[in-house]
């Protein structure tokens, strides 16, 4: 490890040392006691510049609470004013990050030193700043309050993943929260229930759950392998008829699948035919797919009246839509298809789609979940 500048000191001859300190000015010395840039080493610093997360990996011995305690003292000094302390347990955030060796009570000089009240689990500092100590066993205890800063200690520890994505919707206060943890969660059910105040419930019976599509999702797909465009078009057109789903999905090299894409819609034939073509070139698809049941030669020959080159097959389905739904299902259940990024309304359509569905009691057509099945089908051959 490289050395710190106070140890560095300790190197010189006991005679330059008196010299040094003997040339600061009154105040000086004591604050050099107390500079946590001179006692630390190198990498125990912030890293310079924008950041939202700070990630301090190293072993024992390396003076991470240290660390902690000396970066919340030092936000503290700059102007924050919200600060969350999340231990993997109450005790843990008590006896580690408040009151233990290296703690915050422990680094903080006589005139810094915050006033702690364990009974309200807060810490008060003379210029107003108010820390909070939380359990990360309690993630509801973070769903309400805000926070512009926070300290996490032994994040491997927690039991419940959601206590992170609970103290990032805290992090309102923030300057940077409109910019990265809405762009992090906008679409996914959490950031839906969260940011959006929707009510969402998993119907019983249904193929998918909300919680299943949550576990597929990746931010960003591997290597493809191959893409197609799936097509279940609507047979009319205007503001009453089903939509037309268009779904893009691709696969790797070990044959799990990835939904690109969803744009789906209300459109009348020929603008259904350009976004899919559309899509198909953005995508680099290998091919369109698209039901003939209902429209018949017409799909075709829409598609080729935009690009009569397009690489298209028909598909005619010949099974109704849950056996033909059921195995895709499970193809989530083993962890094998994923959706890279959010699409609320297919989503909302799978969580919802039953054995028993009732396209008149639903009052729509699950089109959507329909497109995505195609994707799946040998005659796609993805």
């Amino acid at each position: 490890m490289t050395a710190s500048l106070l140890e560095q000191l300790a190197d010189l001859p006991k005679a330059e040392v008196d010299a040094l300190i003997r040339a600061m000015a009154p105040g000086e010395a004591n604050a050099f006691q107390y500079d946590w840039r001179y006692r630390a080493r190198p990498e125990q610093l912030p890293p310079a510049g924008s950041w939202r997360v700070w990630l301090l990996m190293a072993g024992r011995g390396f003076g991470k609470t240290r660390c902690g305690a000396e970066w919340v003292r030092a936000e503290v000094k700059a102007g924050r004013r919200r600060i969350a302390l999340v231990g993997p347990t109450a005790a843990d955030a008590r006896q580690v990050m408040v009151e233990g060796a290296s703690s915050i009570l422990a680094i903080s000089p006589g005139p810094e030193r915050p006033l702690y009240e364990p009974s309200k689990r807060r810490l008060t500092w003379p210029n107003g700043a108010i820390a909070t100590t939380y359990s990360a066993d309690e993630p509801e205890r973070l769903r309400g309050p805000q926070h512009d800063a926070a300290w996490c200690d032994e994040l491997g520890a927690w039991r419940y993943p959601e206590a992170w994505d609970m103290l990032m919707f805290g992090m309102r206060l923030a300057p940077a929260f409109f910019d990265q943890i809405i762009r992090k969660y906008e679409g996914t059910r959490l950031g839906r229930q969260e940011l959006d105040a929707e009510l969402l419930e998993d119907t019983p019976g249904a193929l998918w759950s909300h919680g299943l599509i949550e576990a597929s999702r990746l931010r960003v797909a591997p290597e493809i392998t191959r893409v197609v465009v799936a097509i279940d078009p609507a047979v009319t057109s205007g503001e009453e008829a089903d939509e037309t789903g268009i779904v893009v999905a691709g696969k790797d090299q070990n044959g799990h699948g990835y939904v690109l894409a969803d744009i789906s819609g209300r459109y009348p034939p020929t603008e259904w035919a350009r976004l899919a073509i559309a899509a198909y070139r953005t995508h680099r698809a290998d091919r369109i797919v698209a039901e003939v049941n209902n429209g018949g030669d017409m799909v075709g020959a829409t598609l080729r009246m935009v690009d009569r080159n397009v690489a298209f097959t028909e598909v005619r389905a010949s099974r109704g839509k849950i056996v033909r739904a059921e195995p895709v299902a499970a193809l989530y259940d083993q962890g094998r298809v994923h959706h890279i990024g959010t699409f609320p309304q297919l989503e909302d359509q799978m969580a919802n789609f039953t054995s028993d569905i009732d396209r008149a009691a639903a009052g729509y057509s699950p089109d959507r979940v329909d497109a995505s099945k195609l994707c799946a089908r040998p005659s796609s051959r993805l």
